[in-house]
């Protein structure tokens, strides 16, 4: 690829954050502002926050992660976009189950009203009680989320031979490694042509990373697509959904 080329697809990823940026900001506003809540600890927290609400957070984490991602990707930073495309895929997920429930299958309801309770009652961190008590907060196990993801994604088809649950399950578990620093991915920093460790970035994987980092663009435009049908901002979804046509035609989007 040469520069120009690289130049244009780099436009082209931006201006779909950009986009989904719009989205995210539109969406926050269709739900009542936070609220300041002095004690125990200063903070903000929505009142009576649903499935809106869940959604709307998880479309402002996934933004901001995007964001991050294309400050590192000039500079070849690929293990630090992988421990954020890991987040970017989980969020993806649960907003998988959420349309899912909201639009095709309301027996999901239960489980996903489950996970609202879940999410929304996990109490603000008290650093000082965490070190005293140092025990684990339940969470809900991931292969709930994987049986909500083959129920979200039944008609979800694929060239591969592998279900929706198994995908989902298979692609987080290879970014994890990024996230915990596993032996074999802390590897890859290797360069045996400078027979030392390319810390500072590997500008040799950009274009490698510039289509995984369009595969996510694209779940993320999906989604965000539907929110905004929920939200009936239609002349939203109708952008989301081009956009996600032309990175589809690009040069960059590798399926």
């Amino acid at each position: 690829m040469d520069g120009a080329d690289q130049e244009n697809q780099f436009r082209l990823l931006n201006e779909c954050v950009d986009l989904l940026e719009i989205a995210a900001s539109s969406f926050s506003r269709m739900v009542k502002a936070p609220v300041y809540v002095k004690a125990p600890a200063e903070h903000f927290e929505y009142e009576n926050p649903d499935e809106k609400h869940f959604a709307v957070l998880r479309c402002i984490r996934i933004v901001s992660d995007f964001r991050a991602i294309m400050l590192l990707l000039p500079r070849g930073y690929v293990q630090q976009i992988g421990v954020l495309i890991r987040g970017i895929l989980e969020f993806n997920y649960d907003l998988d189950v959420i349309i899912a429930a909201a639009f095709i299958d309301s027996e999901m309801k239960p489980a996903v009203e489950e996970r609202m309770s879940h999410f929304f009652s996990d109490p603000r961190p008290d650093v000082l009680e965490m070190i005293r008590n140092p025990k684990k907060k339940p969470t809900i196990p991931r292969k709930k989320t994987y049986a909500l993801i083959e129920q979200a994604l039944k008609d979800f088809k694929t060239t591969y031979r592998h279900s929706a649950r198994q995908i989902a399950k298979g692609l987080e578990e290879l970014y994890s490694g990024f996230v915990h620093g596993a032996y074999a991915w802390i590897m890859e920093l290797y360069d045996p042509y400078a027979g030392a460790f390319a810390i500072d970035g590997m500008p040799g994987r950009i274009e490698e990373w510039m289509g995984c980092v369009s595969l996510n663009l694209h779940h993320s435009l999906n989604n965000f697509s539907s929110i905004a049908h929920a939200f009936g901002l239609e002349r939203l979804k109708k952008q989301l959904m081009e956009k996600r046509r032309e990175l589809e035609n690009s040069p960059v989007y590798t399926e």
